[in-house]
């Protein structure tokens, strides 16, 4: 019996309002800091890399973290895992002018982060009802993606006003916000299906080899659910590539194209002077997030299709703006190709927004409760496979062949992921 559902979702996406505020403006503090470090515009490598370091833990970590939120009170792993990556925050505050140290507190927030996601998204079941994780489910990446938007603003122009102590100071504060308020989120259903699963004596032996044959269970049980198996391989891991190949792209373009785009946003008369690479590289992004704002209205409209289906049109609507971006990057010189570059992103948000808007909600409809841990950090370990595989390989594309070919790169691998769905759509029900 699910009581307090909404009290809790609300305490749970409020709180994660603020820290996804806080997140975006980390990400232009961090690729402020390493390019302030390194001095050289010239190359995007390191601020590729410093998204590969936040991502690599859940490769390492993420189905060890995935069965944790199996065993463990989920709500203590999201209060922990925020209070580790306000303690990190913290610490960056005060030693922020060594890379290494960049790259060692950039990959902690992703250890507790790696820790954070799996047991929020195997929270939801827990809290609300299963004929409201639907609508839960799109309403929450709704809020997420408008955090996103609203971070990237902020993060864009906040950076060059307030410095980089107090934007690091202030996204500490938001994990904090955010903890206070799980602190608040109260439910009975988790603790009763943990205290049948969990023996109250048991010895190391014991317990190790509980832990073993639950850690298979897990994948037994997800190689036989073919619903959720063919959405993380065939959905899942192409969407993340794309996804990867994109930001590599875009840390290229803003990077190479600084200079040239500063002076057409200053000559606007918007305020841009004093804006620093990683704030200018985020301003860009913007324009991505405003594309995913507008995708539940679309796939609103779009209700009708299969899910499969749409997934396979998705795909190939991307195929078809990368190629636009592609080519033209290539015709137009870059002070005409900048303004028409404002519109593709637009359309690459909202190609990214309605894959993005389904992953959680289709896992949870199709997953047992009992193993909704482990499914979704399988999936988590996935996209960040695919992340850091497409961020390191594209950072590196983009450095040879710079991110007029990297477009097109882009786009043929979401021609890729459409075929590989669409053959596999026959094995899936939804």
């Amino acid at each position: 019996m699910i009581k307090n559902a909404k009290r809790n979702f609300s305490l749970l996406m409020l709180g994660q309002f603020i820290s996804i505020l806080g997140d975006r403006i980390s990400t232009s503090v961090f690729l402020t800091i390493a390019a302030m470090i390194v001095m050289d515009s010239a190359s995007s490598m390191q601020s590729s890399i410093i998204l590969a370091f936040q991502i690599s833990p859940f490769l390492i970590f993420g189905y060890f973290f995935g069965l944790m939120a199996d065993l463990v009170e989920k709500r203590k792993i999201l209060i922990f895992a925020d209070f580790g990556r306000a303690g990190v925050l913290f610490l960056l505050y005060f030693f922020h002018e060594s890379l290494i140290f960049l790259y060692f507190c950039v990959f902690l927030i992703g250890f507790f982060t790696s820790m954070f996601e799996p047991a929020k998204k195997a929270i939801l079941p827990f809290i609300v009802r299963k004929e409201n994780l639907v609508f839960f489910n799109k309403f929450f990446a709704f809020i997420e993606i408008f955090a996103m938007l609203l971070g990237l603003g902020v993060g864009a122009f906040l950076l060059s006003k307030i410095g980089i102590e107090k934007a690091l100071f202030l996204d500490a504060c938001t994990y904090l916000v955010s903890l206070c308020l799980l602190l608040f989120i109260r439910y009975h259903d988790e603790n009763e299906i943990l205290e049948k699963t969990h023996p109250k004596i048991e010895s190391f032996k014991q317990g190790f080899k509980r832990h073993k044959v639950e850690l298979i269970e897990g994948f037994t049980y997800l190689k036989s659910n073919e619903n959720v198996k063919y959405m993380i391989i065939n959905l899942i891991f192409f969407h993340f590539i794309v996804v990867a190949l994109f930001a590599a792209a875009m840390i290229d373009y803003s990077i190479r194209t600084f200079d040239v785009g500063i002076g057409i946003l200053i000559a606007s008369g918007l305020g841009f002077t004093d804006m620093y690479v990683g704030s200018y590289t985020t301003f860009l992004f913007l324009f991505v997030a405003v594309g995913a704002m507008v995708t539940p209205l679309i796939k609103m409209l779009l209700s009708k299709l299969k899910e499969s289906v749409l997934t396979v049109v998705v795909f190939l609507f991307g195929f078809f703006i990368m190629m636009i971006a592609s080519i033209m990057s290539f015709i137009f010189s870059v002070e005409v190709f900048f303004g028409w570059f404002f519109l593709i992103i637009f359309f690459v948000g909202i190609v990214a927004g309605l894959q993005y808007i389904r992953f959680t909600y289709l896992i949870q409809m199709n997953t047992e409760k009992k193993y909704m841990g482990r499914v979704v950090a399988v999936a988590e370990i996935v996209w960040s496979l695919a992340l850091f595989v497409g961020i390191l390989f594209g950072s590196f594309f983009n450095d040879l062949f710079s991110y007029k070919v990297g477009f097109m790169l882009t786009a043929f691998v979401c021609l890729l992921g459409a075929m590989s769905f669409y053959f596999s759509r026959g094995k899936i029900t939804w």
